[in-house]
């Protein structure tokens, strides 16, 4: 416990402090002879001298305070008692005081409660449960009200019957009735479905999309079309069967490839051409076909090139085996046409003059139609195979000078 708390006061005669005391008994026996607990000096009284201590009435009890009226402030409180010197100090602190209580405005009363309706009042015959009303009893007040008798009832019954018999015509005529509107409106289903079908078999036709035949380009005009299949050695073959087929004199037939992918007649040959010249040919722009010149009917190719100097050199290069590589369609001539062989030399060629020498084999420099060309001809001087430029983009392979002029003339006809 902290002492340091205990007040003491001045010393008094003997010059030493008084000492105070305070304990829960000391301020019970205090409150009930009417005191305040307080603190009170200590002072030692021989036994001798102390008086009897005269028990009092405790006081009547305070009334409760009144909380409508505010609490008196609380009184200070007394001064601490000295303690004689080697007594200990003993505190005991008040109870604390209840807290006033708080005036509340009374409660609103209730308002009056509306009185309770009477309950109705049922008699007994209302409790009753109501009868079962049936068919029968209808029947029976029917006939009551009605004073009708049994006759009566059974003629009514009677006058019913024609009109139930007179409804089944009516019935079987609404079945027939409803038979016709079925078949009615299946005969409609039907033609509608065909109708349908058919509008959608002209739509189709209208939304086809149109093929269009691919159109062959040729440099000049041509009399007559026809197509050649394979490539190689069999790609020869079929074109020399189209040289047998016959054409008008003067005529010339464009010979086209039956598989997509290859333009070029003369490339699908695959000839054993120098390299140099099968890389400047161009697989559009040139063709191949047949010609009559009524003194023969022969192959002939019409070659589109991409430069002068290379495929010229290719084909200066090419000279020594040109003949052999395209025999098939060049051959030479046998030794009883040579009536029928091409013109001798010294004889006019359109409005050219051939050579008048005659060599031995080989290819030579030739003027035909004012075109510089080069001619292979056997030991009698007939043109078995020729090739000149017609510009320096157009290279011409052909039997001889009467099919190179005929070509020259229609390529300048179509430019």
């Amino acid at each position: 416990m902290d002492t340091n708390s205990i007040p003491t006061v001045p010393a008094q005669d003997d010059g030493m402090p008084k000492k105070y005391i305070r304990t829960f008994a000391s301020d019970m026996d205090t409150f009930k002879k009417g005191g305040v607990p307080g603190f009170t000096p200590l002072i030692e009284v021989p036994p001798s001298k102390e008086e009897p201590v005269v028990e009092k009435a405790p006081p009547p009890e305070p009334p409760p305070p009144d909380i409508s009226v505010p609490l008196p402030e609380p009184e200070p409180e007394p001064a601490p008692m000295e303690l004689p010197e080697g007594e200990a100090e003993e505190v005991v602190l008040p109870e604390p005081e209840p807290e006033p209580l708080l005036e509340l405005d009374p409660l609103p009363k209730p308002e009056s409660e509306p009185e309770p309706e009477p309950e109705p009042v049922v008699t007994e015959e209302e409790s009753r449960p109501l009868p079962l009303q049936t068919y029968e009893d209808d029947f029976r007040e029917r006939l009551k009200e009605t004073q009708a008798s049994t006759v009566t009832v059974l003629a009514a019954e009677q006058d019913a019957r024609p009109v139930a018999a007179a409804e089944a015509p009516r019935k079987a005529g609404g079945s027939g009735y409803a038979f016709f509107v079925a078949l009615l409106s299946i005969l409609l289903l039907g033609g509608g479905g065909v109708g349908v079908y058919f509008a959608f078999l002209h739509y189709q036709v209208a939304t086809a999309p149109v093929v269009i035949a691919p159109t062959i380009s040729a440099p000049i005009v041509v009399d007559d079309q026809a197509k050649v299949s394979g490539t190689g050695s069999a790609l020869a073959r079929s074109i020399e069967q189209s040289v047998v087929s016959p054409l008008a004199p003067n005529a010339i037939r464009l010979l086209t490839l039956d598989t997509a992918g290859e333009d070029s007649v003369f490339l699908a040959l695959t000839p054993p051409a120098p390299n140099i010249l099968l890389r400047n040919v161009n697989a559009t722009g040139g063709m191949a076909g047949i010609i009559n010149t009524g003194a023969s009917q022969s192959p002939f190719f019409i070659l589109s090139v991409s430069g002068y100097d290379a495929t010229f050199s290719g084909m200066l290069s090419w000279e020594p085996h040109m003949e052999t590589d395209l025999a098939v369609l060049f051959p030479l001539y046998p030794t009883q046409d040579l009536a029928t062989s091409s013109a001798p030399i010294g004889t006019k060629v359109g409005t050219t003059t051939a050579s008048t020498t005659t060599p031995n084999g080989g290819f030579h420099d030739e003027v035909v139609s004012n075109h510089d060309v080069r001619v292979y001809r056997d030991t009698q001087g007939r043109s078995i195979l020729l090739y000149g430029y017609w510009n320096q983009n157009v290279l011409i392979i052909a039997r001889d000078p009467a099919a190179f002029s005929e070509i020259v003339g229609r390529l300048a006809s179509h430019a």
